[in-house]
Protein backbone atom coordinates (compact mmCIF):
# COMPACT_ATOMS: atom_id res chain seq x y z
CA UNK A 1 0.00 0.00 0.00
CA UNK A 2 2.78 2.42 0.65
CA UNK A 3 4.43 1.77 -2.43
CA UNK A 4 1.02 2.70 -4.30
CA UNK A 5 0.78 6.10 -2.43
CA UNK A 6 4.36 6.76 -3.07
CA UNK A 7 3.70 7.28 -7.06
CA UNK A 8 0.21 8.50 -6.19
CA UNK A 9 2.38 11.30 -4.16
CA UNK A 10 4.73 11.39 -6.40
CA UNK A 11 2.06 12.09 -9.33
CA UNK A 12 0.04 14.44 -7.40
CA UNK A 13 3.22 16.66 -6.33
CA UNK A 14 4.87 16.84 -10.21
CA UNK A 15 1.26 17.56 -11.50
CA UNK A 16 0.59 20.44 -8.77
CA UNK A 17 4.11 22.07 -9.37
CA UNK A 18 3.71 21.62 -13.33
CA UNK A 19 0.33 23.31 -13.24
CA UNK A 20 1.72 26.34 -11.26
CA UNK A 21 4.81 26.88 -13.88
CA UNK A 22 1.98 26.36 -16.48
CA UNK A 23 -0.45 29.14 -14.96
CA UNK A 24 2.67 31.59 -14.40
CA UNK A 25 3.19 31.44 -18.10
CA UNK A 26 -0.28 31.63 -19.09
CA UNK A 27 -2.31 34.78 -20.05
CA UNK A 28 -4.60 33.81 -17.28
CA UNK A 29 -2.29 34.26 -14.49
CA UNK A 30 -3.85 37.87 -13.69
CA UNK A 31 -6.99 36.65 -13.17
CA UNK A 32 -5.79 35.37 -9.85
CA UNK A 33 -2.79 37.11 -8.56
CA UNK A 34 -0.42 40.33 -9.30
CA UNK A 35 1.85 39.52 -12.60
CA UNK A 36 4.61 40.61 -10.61
CA UNK A 37 4.88 37.54 -8.50
CA UNK A 38 4.79 35.09 -11.89
CA UNK A 39 8.63 34.23 -11.31
CA UNK A 40 7.58 33.57 -7.78
CA UNK A 41 4.94 30.95 -8.82
CA UNK A 42 6.95 29.45 -11.44
CA UNK A 43 9.76 29.07 -8.64
CA UNK A 44 7.46 27.47 -6.26
CA UNK A 45 6.01 24.86 -8.91
CA UNK A 46 9.63 23.89 -10.43
CA UNK A 47 10.31 23.29 -6.36
CA UNK A 48 7.25 21.05 -6.03
CA UNK A 49 8.11 19.05 -9.20
CA UNK A 50 11.86 17.91 -7.70
CA UNK A 51 10.00 17.03 -4.12
CA UNK A 52 7.56 14.77 -6.01
CA UNK A 53 10.42 13.70 -7.78
CA UNK A 54 12.18 13.10 -4.60
CA UNK A 55 9.16 11.61 -3.14
CA UNK A 56 9.36 8.57 -5.95
CA UNK A 57 12.28 7.77 -4.50
CA UNK A 58 11.96 8.18 -0.45
CA UNK A 59 10.34 4.46 -0.07
CA UNK A 60 10.74 4.24 4.08
CA UNK A 61 8.25 7.84 4.46
CA UNK A 62 5.00 6.53 5.64
CA UNK A 63 2.00 8.29 3.43
CA UNK A 64 -1.53 9.08 4.94
CA UNK A 65 -4.62 9.41 3.02
CA UNK A 66 -5.11 12.74 4.59
CA UNK A 67 -1.98 14.60 2.08
CA UNK A 68 -3.20 12.96 -0.98
CA UNK A 69 -6.59 14.11 0.15
CA UNK A 70 -5.36 17.67 0.29
CA UNK A 71 -3.31 17.53 -3.07
CA UNK A 72 -6.39 16.53 -4.59
CA UNK A 73 -8.57 18.59 -3.65
CA UNK A 74 -6.15 21.77 -4.91
CA UNK A 75 -6.01 19.85 -8.16
CA UNK A 76 -9.55 19.71 -8.38
CA UNK A 77 -9.91 23.40 -7.81
CA UNK A 78 -7.03 24.06 -9.93
CA UNK A 79 -8.83 21.95 -12.65
CA UNK A 80 -12.28 24.16 -12.21
CA UNK A 81 -10.36 26.94 -12.62
CA UNK A 82 -8.83 26.39 -15.65
CA UNK A 83 -11.60 24.95 -17.66
CA UNK A 84 -14.75 27.15 -16.13
CA UNK A 85 -16.16 29.60 -17.68
CA UNK A 86 -14.27 32.85 -16.72
CA UNK A 87 -16.07 35.85 -15.13
CA UNK A 88 -13.85 38.12 -17.31
CA UNK A 89 -14.90 36.46 -20.85
CA UNK A 90 -18.16 36.56 -22.71
CA UNK A 91 -20.57 38.62 -21.08
CA UNK A 92 -21.37 42.55 -22.11
CA UNK A 93 -21.44 44.95 -18.63
CA UNK A 94 -25.07 45.55 -18.19
CA UNK A 95 -24.75 49.25 -17.75
CA UNK A 96 -26.31 49.21 -14.08
CA UNK A 97 -23.65 47.59 -12.01
CA UNK A 98 -20.50 50.14 -10.94
CA UNK A 99 -17.87 47.28 -11.50
CA UNK A 100 -15.36 46.78 -14.37
CA UNK A 101 -16.16 45.67 -17.60
CA UNK A 102 -16.41 41.62 -18.18
CA UNK A 103 -14.31 40.86 -21.28
CA UNK A 104 -11.49 39.86 -22.78
CA UNK A 105 -8.42 40.98 -22.24
CA UNK A 106 -4.31 40.19 -23.59
CA UNK A 107 -1.66 39.52 -20.95
CA UNK A 108 -0.58 42.80 -18.67
CA UNK A 109 2.14 44.24 -20.60
CA UNK A 110 1.38 43.49 -23.64
CA UNK A 111 0.70 46.48 -24.68
CA UNK A 112 3.34 49.05 -26.16
CA UNK A 113 2.79 52.21 -24.07
CA UNK A 114 3.21 55.80 -25.23
CA UNK A 115 3.61 58.60 -22.76
CA UNK A 116 0.98 61.10 -23.94
CA UNK A 117 -1.55 61.57 -26.31
CA UNK A 118 -2.76 64.68 -28.54
CA UNK A 119 -6.14 65.72 -28.12
CA UNK A 120 -7.20 69.03 -30.33
CA UNK A 121 -3.75 70.31 -30.38
CA UNK A 122 -3.37 69.85 -26.33
CA UNK A 123 -1.06 67.31 -25.28
CA UNK A 124 -2.13 65.16 -22.26
CA UNK A 125 -0.03 62.43 -20.00
CA UNK A 126 -1.55 58.69 -19.58
CA UNK A 127 -1.82 57.16 -16.34
CA UNK A 128 -3.98 55.42 -14.93
CA UNK A 129 -6.06 56.30 -11.36
CA UNK A 130 -3.72 55.43 -8.76
CA UNK A 131 -0.82 56.99 -10.48
CA UNK A 132 -2.88 60.35 -10.63
CA UNK A 133 -3.95 60.38 -6.65
CA UNK A 134 0.02 58.93 -5.68
CA UNK A 135 1.32 61.75 -7.49
CA UNK A 136 -0.66 64.38 -5.37
CA UNK A 137 2.06 63.77 -3.02
CA UNK A 138 4.97 62.18 -4.82
CA UNK A 139 5.34 65.23 -6.58
CA UNK A 140 4.92 64.17 -10.05
CA UNK A 141 1.00 65.47 -11.00
CA UNK A 142 0.31 69.40 -10.15
CA UNK A 143 -2.55 71.82 -10.23
CA UNK A 144 -3.04 72.72 -13.94
CA UNK A 145 -1.28 69.96 -15.10
CA UNK A 146 -3.03 68.09 -18.39
CA UNK A 147 -3.41 64.08 -17.91
CA UNK A 148 -5.15 61.32 -19.81
CA UNK A 149 -7.11 58.64 -17.70
CA UNK A 150 -9.06 55.35 -18.25
CA UNK A 151 -11.79 53.46 -16.48
CA UNK A 152 -15.58 52.86 -15.75
CA UNK A 153 -17.67 54.97 -15.51
CA UNK A 154 -19.66 55.90 -11.82
CA UNK A 155 -22.36 58.07 -10.83
CA UNK A 156 -24.22 59.17 -7.89
CA UNK A 157 -27.21 61.21 -7.24
CA UNK A 158 -24.49 63.44 -5.51
CA UNK A 159 -22.01 64.01 -8.40
CA UNK A 160 -24.97 64.49 -10.64
CA UNK A 161 -26.08 67.35 -8.57
CA UNK A 162 -22.66 68.91 -8.86
CA UNK A 163 -22.08 68.27 -12.49
CA UNK A 164 -19.62 65.45 -11.70
CA UNK A 165 -18.99 61.64 -13.06
CA UNK A 166 -16.66 59.57 -11.84
CA UNK A 167 -13.62 57.42 -12.62
CA UNK A 168 -13.14 53.78 -11.16
CA UNK A 169 -10.58 51.03 -11.43
CA UNK A 170 -9.63 48.24 -8.85
CA UNK A 171 -6.33 48.29 -7.68
CA UNK A 172 -4.84 44.84 -7.19
CA UNK A 173 -1.86 44.99 -5.03
CA UNK A 174 -1.45 40.77 -4.44
CA UNK A 175 -4.80 39.18 -5.41
CA UNK A 176 -8.35 39.99 -5.71
CA UNK A 177 -9.16 39.62 -1.82
CA UNK A 178 -7.21 42.58 -1.44
CA UNK A 179 -8.44 44.70 -4.02
CA UNK A 180 -9.26 48.53 -3.66
CA UNK A 181 -11.58 51.07 -5.36
CA UNK A 182 -9.58 53.79 -6.78
CA UNK A 183 -11.50 56.77 -7.77
CA UNK A 184 -11.37 60.27 -9.77
CA UNK A 185 -13.81 62.73 -9.85
CA UNK A 186 -14.65 64.04 -13.48
CA UNK A 187 -16.07 67.45 -14.11
CA UNK A 188 -18.49 67.86 -17.17
CA UNK A 189 -21.11 68.92 -18.70
CA UNK A 190 -24.26 66.69 -18.62
CA UNK A 191 -23.52 63.85 -16.28
CA UNK A 192 -26.78 62.62 -17.04
CA UNK A 193 -25.57 61.63 -20.45
CA UNK A 194 -23.41 59.17 -19.25
CA UNK A 195 -24.07 55.42 -19.02
CA UNK A 196 -22.85 53.46 -15.66
CA UNK A 197 -20.69 50.66 -16.68
CA UNK A 198 -19.34 52.12 -20.24
CA UNK A 199 -15.36 52.27 -20.57
CA UNK A 200 -14.25 55.67 -20.79
CA UNK A 201 -10.96 57.35 -21.87
CA UNK A 202 -11.12 60.84 -20.10
CA UNK A 203 -8.46 63.35 -21.17
CA UNK A 204 -8.51 67.24 -18.87
CA UNK A 205 -7.16 69.42 -16.62
CA UNK A 206 -6.39 68.84 -12.84
CA UNK A 207 -8.30 71.49 -10.76
CA UNK A 208 -8.67 72.08 -7.07
CA UNK A 209 -11.85 70.37 -6.01
CA UNK A 210 -15.10 72.79 -5.14
CA UNK A 211 -17.55 71.66 -3.81
CA UNK A 212 -17.54 67.55 -4.39
CA UNK A 213 -19.64 65.16 -1.92
CA UNK A 214 -17.22 63.83 0.57
CA UNK A 215 -19.31 60.64 0.45
CA UNK A 216 -17.46 57.26 -0.62
CA UNK A 217 -17.51 56.40 -4.64
CA UNK A 218 -18.40 52.31 -4.68
CA UNK A 219 -16.43 50.45 -6.58
CA UNK A 220 -17.87 46.69 -7.49
CA UNK A 221 -15.47 43.93 -6.48
CA UNK A 222 -13.43 46.30 -3.42
CA UNK A 223 -14.55 46.19 0.21
CA UNK A 224 -12.61 49.70 0.76
CA UNK A 225 -12.46 52.83 -1.73
CA UNK A 226 -9.91 55.54 -2.25
CA UNK A 227 -10.12 59.02 -4.00
CA UNK A 228 -8.52 62.60 -4.69
CA UNK A 229 -10.20 65.04 -2.07
CA UNK A 230 -7.80 67.60 -3.24
CA UNK A 231 -8.60 67.53 -7.19
CA UNK A 232 -10.96 67.02 -9.46
CA UNK A 233 -10.50 66.18 -13.14
CA UNK A 234 -12.13 69.25 -15.81
CA UNK A 235 -12.92 66.94 -18.55
CA UNK A 236 -11.79 68.61 -22.15
CA UNK A 237 -12.83 64.98 -23.70
CA UNK A 238 -14.59 61.99 -22.61
CA UNK A 239 -14.42 59.00 -25.31
CA UNK A 240 -16.18 55.97 -24.53
CA UNK A 241 -14.02 52.85 -25.85
CA UNK A 242 -13.25 49.50 -25.68
CA UNK A 243 -11.03 48.61 -22.91
CA UNK A 244 -7.31 47.37 -24.03
CA UNK A 245 -5.00 46.21 -21.83
CA UNK A 246 -6.46 44.71 -18.55
CA UNK A 247 -9.48 46.33 -16.71
CA UNK A 248 -7.79 46.82 -13.73
CA UNK A 249 -4.18 48.51 -12.08
CA UNK A 250 -1.57 46.33 -11.08
CA UNK A 251 0.90 48.83 -10.97
CA UNK A 252 1.91 52.23 -9.98
CA UNK A 253 4.50 54.33 -11.91
CA UNK A 254 6.12 57.47 -10.23
CA UNK A 255 8.03 58.67 -14.06
CA UNK A 256 6.56 58.66 -17.59
CA UNK A 257 6.08 56.18 -19.25
CA UNK A 258 3.20 55.49 -16.82
CA UNK A 259 1.09 52.05 -16.50
CA UNK A 260 -2.05 53.83 -17.50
Amino acid sequence: MNTLLRFVETFLLVTMGTFMVWLASSSSYWQFINPKYAWLTTTAGAIIILIGIGALFHADRKRGFSEMLMLTIFLGLAWAAAVMPSIFLGAEDDGHSQGTLTRSYPEPGSLALTPTIEIDGVEYTKMNLAELIAGETGGWVKAGGNYAIQGTILRTSELDAVGCIAIGRLLITCCFADATGITVVVKVDEPQSYEIGQWARVAGTLTPTAKVPDKPIAVTGALSSLRSDRYVLDAADVTIQSMTGVPFIFDIRSEAPFAY
